[in-house]
């Protein structure tokens, strides 16, 4: 088990293992899935799935396409059948009830917006199909309305309206009432990138406000560590990590997740010493490095990693700190995009190293073709 709240969850030989609420505040959790699967006619979706889920949390669902996520989704509200497995919410067995049957709301991608009806007649729909007191209905959607920005827009209709604020509609709609579990399937991926980074910050304040636990679909790294309590990583059906976004980016579980969230350098060697808190490693080319242990136990050979921004460059000549460590290399490319710039270098053995570096008054420049030092500290690394 990863230190600081990191849950790996697939377990040794596909075991299933579980995600515990733990990490994100103890208690009974709000929603607990046991084993939850879901088979199509050709392949598995969802395999064996585990995972407890706290009241109040935002927890995102992160994956490439195909990974389950949806599908995960889609069982939690009740628009597909598990194949095996169960769902609970709140204690409650509510594995095969009907999405009407179910405290638990759902924004849709397409938003699914009536575009004869304004925004106030939007947001008060199903709480005028559920006969709620006409004077509870005004006050309800006016203090969504409010909360979501759109006290000034209620009398518009749909098409009169940004992507943004038809966003912000189909929430209001879900939140009026009152639901236990929110799940949002992608909602900002039809949104340019300024607003959807606006409306990342945006769903978080909305979702503390309110307290509802949301459970949101994304392949966006970004999005989902800007927002996320937790992040569960998943991968063909499986759950590769759960955890905080630091610590899910800190310290991978698995290969996967290194690469998957954000860019990482992973480095394999041969270990040469075993010490209680670093490993001395020897890399392809010869070069004697520190390492953090593996978590899986001693082995005569290790896979660690370095993230790209945790790693600066140095002149061939220039002396390291002895708290560090550097191996030689050649630059290979440097690619400007702004406030940093990529280096591209290569090692002894032909591994190239990707370097991060912002683009300061103090950064020293180097060209392609320049021998360098390659510098991190082992603390700023992880071992697999």
């Amino acid at each position: 088990m990863v230190a600081n709240g990191a849950a790996p969850v697939r377990g040794k030989d596909d075991e299933v293992a579980s995600a515990s609420s733990d990490s994100a505040g103890g208690g009974a959790p709000l929603i607990h899935l046991a084993g939850l699967t879901k088979r199509f006619e050709h392949f598995v979706a969802v395999d064996r799935l585990n995972l407890d889920i706290a009241r109040g949390e935002f927890i995102s669902l992160l994956g490439p396409s195909g990974c389950g996520k949806t599908t995960t989704l889609r069982m939690i509200g009740g628009f597909e059948d598990p194949t095996e497995g169960a769902i609970y919410l709140d204690g409650q067995d509510i594995t095969y009830d009907p999405p009407y049957h179910r405290n638990v709301n759902t924004v849709f991608q397409s938003y699914a917006l009536f575009p004869h009806l304004t925004v106030t007649e939007n947001i008060a729909f199903g709480l005028k199909r559920k006969k709620v007191d006409k004077k509870e209905i005004t006050a309800r959607v006016g203090q969504l309305a409010e909360m979501v920005g759109l006290a000034e827009l209620v009398q518009r209709k749909p098409r009169e309206l940004s992507g943004g604020q038809q966003q912000r509609v189909a929430l209001a709609r879900a939140l009026v009432n009152q639901p236990k579990v929110l799940l949002l399937d992608e909602p900002l991926s039809a949104l340019d990138v300024k607003l959807r980074k606006q409306m990342q910050l945006e769903l978080k304040r909305i979702q503390r406000e309110v307290g509802v636990t949301f459970i949101f679909v994304t392949h966006d790294q970004e999005e989902a560590m800007t927002m996320s309590d937790r992040v569960a990583v998943m991968s063909q059906g499986h759950l590769e990590q759960v955890g905080s976004p630091d610590v899910v980016y800190n310290q991978p579980a698995t290969e996967f997740v290194a690469t998957f969230l954000g860019a990482a350098n992973l480095l394999k060697g041969k270990v040469i010493e075993a010490g209680a808190d670093s490993w001395i490693v020897e890399l392809g080319g010869g070069e004697k490095v520190s390492a953090k242990p593996s978590p899986r136990g001693h082995s005569s050979e290790i896979t660690f990693g370095v993230r790209p921004e945790k790693i600066h460059l140095v002149s061939a000549t220039e002396a390291r700190d002895a708290s560090s460590n550097m191996i030689a290399g050649t630059v290979a490319q440097v690619v400007f995009f702004g406030v940093a710039s990529q280096y591209l270098i290569a090692l002894a053995d032909g591994t190239e190293v990707s370097v991060y570096q912002q683009n300061t008054s103090r950064t020293q420049n180097f060209s392609a073709g320049e021998r360098v030092g390659v510098v991190w500290d082992t603390e700023a690394s992880f071992s697999l």
